[in-house]
This record gives C-alpha cells, sequence and structure tokens, in this order.
C-alpha cells in the first residue's frame, strides 16, 4: 500500500506541474497584435505594420494575465494618449515612448500609471508640457525629454500633490 501512495503523490505533485506550465502557456497567448510579449515585458517598438501602431494597444478584455513592468513602444506613430489607456498596465516601471509622434504631455498623458519609474519620451514632437503633468506618477524617477521641441512648460509643470521627491534626473 505505501508504493502505491507514493506513486499517487507523484502523480498528483505531477499533475500540478503540468498545469502550472499549461498556465504559463496560457498567459503568453494573447499578446497584442504586432507586439511581443513576455511575462514582464510588452514590446510594441519598430512594428512590422508601417507605419506602426497609432495608438497604445489595450488588451481586451480590460485586463490580462501579465503583469508588464517595462512597455516599448519605441519608433511608431503614436501621436496622442487616450484618456486612461494606462488603466490596463497598473504595475509598469518602464515606460518608453522614444520616437513617436507625441506633441505634448497633459495631466492625464501618463494617468493609470501609478508604479511608473522610468519614462523615456525623446525624439517626439512635445511642444508643451501642461500644469501638473507628473502629477499620475508619483514614484518617477527618470524623465528623458531628449530631442523634443519644447516651446512651453507650463508654471507647474513639475508640482504634484506627492512633490515629485523620487525625480532624480530630468
Amino acid at each position: 500500500m505505501g508504493r502505491v501512495a507514493t506513486s499517487a503523490t507523484h502523480l498528483f505533485f505531477l499533475g500540478i506541474l503540468l498545469m502550472s506550465f499549461k498556465r504559463l502557456d496560457a498567459a503568453i497567448e494573447p499578446c497584442p497584435a504586432s507586439c511581443r510579449c513576455t511575462l514582464e515585458i510588452l514590446n510594441c517598438s519598430r512594428t512590422a505594420n508601417p507605419p506602426g501602431l497609432h495608438r497604445v494597444p489595450i488588451p481586451e478584455p480590460f485586463g490580462h494575465p501579465y503583469v508588464f513592468v517595462l512597455l516599448d513602444f519605441t519608433e511608431n506613430a503614436i501621436s496622442s494618449i487616450g484618456k486612461q489607456v494606462w488603466r490596463a498596465y497598473p504595475w509598469t516601471e518602464y515606460l518608453i515612448l522614444k520616437n513617436n509622434h507625441l506633441s505634448g504631455l497633459s495631466n492625464k498623458s501618463l494617468d493609470g500609471l501609478l508604479s511608473l519609474t522610468h519614462l523615456d519620451v525623446s525624439c517626439n514632437q512635445i511642444q508643451t508640457i501642461d500644469r501638473n503633468a507628473f502629477e499620475p506618477v508619483p514614484f518617477l524617477q527618470f524623465i528623458n525629454l531628449s530631442g523634443n521641441l519644447i516651446e512651453r512648460i507650463t508654471q507647474g509643470a513639475f508640482q504634484a500633490w506627492h512633490g515629485m521627491q523620487f525625480l532624480f534626473k530630468l
């Protein structure tokens, strides 16, 4: 009876192991079109469909099995950020929007990115940064704004209720 119980226990644990692998595979399947996904990275950079993405993809349904820490939208044609688009990516720490067509940053541009620490919006066409533009990102440490056409930074653009206390490098 001891050998039968040991074999049953082994089969039970083997079944659990196989089920966890099946869940891992299922988590990788619903990646947005034109993007590549791992468990922590959504890479929509240099998309194969010229001129690239025109908007940030929102996973269907509103929520997904990933916990994306890094979002990369380099070299696309994104010109604006829709309202609440980032709500689907609440755990993102790194956001790369380099070389797109963004023309400004408003106080809604980063709404929903509560965990964001690094923001790269370099090489866009950003001309204005509105008041409280960084209000939604209390843990922001690094901002790359190089290669933009900044004409106006509204007074209070870098003011926020949280004091931007973690901002280390602009």
